[in-house]
Order: structure tokens, then sequence, then C-alpha cells
């Protein structure tokens, strides 16, 4: 009875274009295997581990977890979804799961495809961890905490609500939202740093350049201000400033905006 009920479970999401088609077929077949139960503990964080691909993450209410489009593989890490995309193969599903001992070999019988995007749909009130050695992150809709590390490339945050930790090592950060709690922090060892603060944010802002410009709300936007030698430190305060926003560069450019009404 339990397994009917799993399954029509997995049908369900597959009618609502939660799963794909693809994706159903590989709950169902593992679903028989007594492989995967969908009454285990539920997912508190996805974890998205990337190379080339660009990622495109939108938070959706709709779904439970996550769905994700493209070449990957999943597997669970306790209350973890660990998402990882894969190099094209020969399977057109483009999608599989792994197991403790049994990890799948991606192949390259599709060159064409190898940077088309992974797109996940996820929870919005989920944690989101990404790590990518190089490409482009988006994240769109996101309210739960977000952490990324990026070694080249860039990362895109638009509407988040909680606070982030967000590392490129080579690239460009752009993250507009509210900030009303907590402890953020972005890292760019080279690159530009643009963060817009909505209406509603209260925080802190400390930043710092060792060669670089920084501009913070409330300060002049001249085109020869703010430039900083030897990693000055500046500060400003959005609303009460309750929360807090850490922003570091070594060579690079700082802008800490309000944005909106």
């Amino acid at each position: 009875m339990k397994d009917d009920q799993q399954l029509q479970e997995i049908l369900r999401k597959v009618a609502s274009g939660e799963l794909s088609p693809e994706e159903g077929t590989a709950q169902i077949e593992t679903l028989h295997r007594g492989q995967v139960s969908l009454a285990e503990a539920p997912i508190r964080t996805v974890r998205v581990v990337g190379a080339l691909h660009p990622l495109r993450i939108t938070g959706d209410a709709e779904v439970r977890d996550a769905v994700v489009s493209g070449l990957h593989e999943a597997h669970r890490e306790g209350d973890t979804l660990v998402i990882r995309t894969t190099a094209p193969g020969g399977d057109d599903s483009g999608f599989s799961f792994r197991w403790p001992g049994r990890a799948g070999i991606p192949g390259f019988g599709h060159p064409e495809r190898s940077l088309r995007p992974i797109q996940v749909r996820m929870n919005p009130a989920l944690a989101l961890e990404v790590e990518m050695s190089a490409g482009l992150l988006s994240v769109r809709g996101v309210k739960g905490p977000i952490k990324a590390d990026i070694q080249a490339g860039s990362a895109k945050l638009e509407g988040f609500a909680s606070p982030f930790d967000l590392k490129v090592t080579w690239g460009t950060v752009s993250a507009t939202g509210v900030l009303s709690d907590g402890q953020s922090k972005v890292r760019c060892e080279a690159g530009t740093v643009k963060i817009g603060l909505e209406a509603g944010s209260s925080v802190r802002v400390q930043a710092r350049s060792t060669l670089g410009r920084i501009s913070l709300p409330g300060e002049a936007a001249g085109i020869a201000e703010g430039w900083t030698m030897g990693g000055e430190q500046r500060e400003a305060t959005v609303g009460a400033g309750q929360g807090q926003l850490d922003v570091e560069t070594t060579t690079g450019a700082v802008w800490v905006e309000e944005v909106g009404e």
C-alpha cells in the first residue's frame, strides 16, 4: 500500500509538471528497487555542484524539494539533496541516480549539448548551496539562506531574503534583495561586486578593498570618488542596521546601494 501511494505521488508530480516524464520514469524504477522512499525525512538543503554548465536556479513554491532539467545526477546525503552536473553521454534522458559504490561514468558523445544550461526549480524556503569550478550562476526567488563558491565566472542573485555567503575567486557578483538580519558575506579576489538593497533592508555594511573602488549608500558617486589602496575599510548603515554585510575584494570594485522605493 505504501509503495502504491509513492507511485501515485510520482505520477501526480509528472502530471503537474514538477517532474519530467524521464525523471518520473527514473524515480519509478528506483522505487521498484527499494532505493528511494518519498517518506524519508524532508529535504532542508539543496546543493548543486557544477563545472562549465550555466546554472539557472529558480524558487518555485509548487515544488516540494527540487526539479532539475539538463544533464545531471542526484542523490541524498541526510537532509541534503545533492545535484551534480554531468558531461553529455549516450542517455538522452540526461538523468541518473547515483548510489554509494555505483557512480555513473559520463561520456562525451554529445559535445553540442555540453554547455546547455542546467535548470533547477526548488522550493524557495530551502537553503541553497552551490559549488562551481567555472561558469555562470543565476539564482532567482530563493528566499532561504544561500551559499555559493565559484572559482571563475559570475553569480547573479535576484530576490534574496535571507543571509548569504558568496565567494567568487575571479569574476563578478551581482545581488538584489532584502537583508534585515543575520550575517552575510561576499568575497571576490579579482572582479566586481554590486549589491542592491531593496526596501525593508536593515543592515550594517562593511566593505574592504586592497586596490580598487568602494561605493556605499549615502556616499557621493563621482567618477574619481571611492578609490582605495592598502586595504582600507569603509562602513555604512541601511535602516536600523540589524543585519551585517561584509564585502571584501582584493583587486576590484564594490558597489552597495539602496534600490527601489
